[in-house]
């Protein structure tokens, strides 16, 4: 009767942790994407969009939902050339291959600069797409020279104002020389 009674036991404990690896396995893994955006799809039951991914050449596809996705097929059709799609997505262990996207995505134009003036230490030109900000703080995250990532402290209106045109998904481009404030440690605008 007592080997029964631990036998039983034993069974029960592994239905338990199979139960609970099945409910707690499935894992997100996020990535970040990159490249042009090459076409929305909004009939299909799952709507998304494709895009050529910079790095690897491939033609990929993430799903959002249909308010976004709209959004980007709008601001697609008014733009006379192409463009740049970037942002985070996520893809769950099962599905692999699947990526649902992260937020919205920060769509605009690949910018080209050219040859860099003489300076002083404490101005700083800047030049790209405003990609992420945060009014709290004051920081914004732009996209400058071949896509790299650029973080500005800037006055927290100016961070407001910024968030609440991306917060529309437009496009929002800045263009500015920034002289740092050492009393109130951010970069003003000149």
């Amino acid at each position: 009767m007592r080997k029964s009674d631990n036998l039983s036991g034993i069974c029960l404990l592994v239905l338990v942790l199979i139960a609970v690896s099945g409910v707690f396995g499935s894992k997100l893994k996020y990535i970040r994407y990159s490249g042009t955006l090459i076409r929305v799809n909004l009939e299909s039951p799952n709507p998304y969009f494709e895009f050529e991914d910079r790095n690897t050449f491939q033609t990929r596809q993430i799903h959002c939902d249909l308010e976004t996705l709209s959004k980007v097929k709008e601001i697609l059709a008014e733009s006379q050339s192409s463009l740049d799609v970037d942002g985070k997505a996520s893809m769950s262990v099962e599905n692999k291959g699947s990526l649902q996207c992260d937020g919205k995505p920060n769509l605009g134009k690949r910018f080209r600069v050219g040859i860099p003036e003489a300076k002083p230490g404490n101005k700083k030109f800047v030049k790209g797409q405003v990609l992420e900000s945060d009014p709290t703080t004051g920081q914004i995250v732009y996209s400058g020279a071949a896509g790299r990532r650029g973080y500005l402290t800037v006055s927290t209106e100016e961070a407001t104002e910024y968030r609440t045109r991306l917060d529309r998904m437009e496009t929002v481009e800045i263009r500015r020389n920034y002289r740092y404030d050492r009393v109130r440690r951010i970069f003003v605008a000149e």
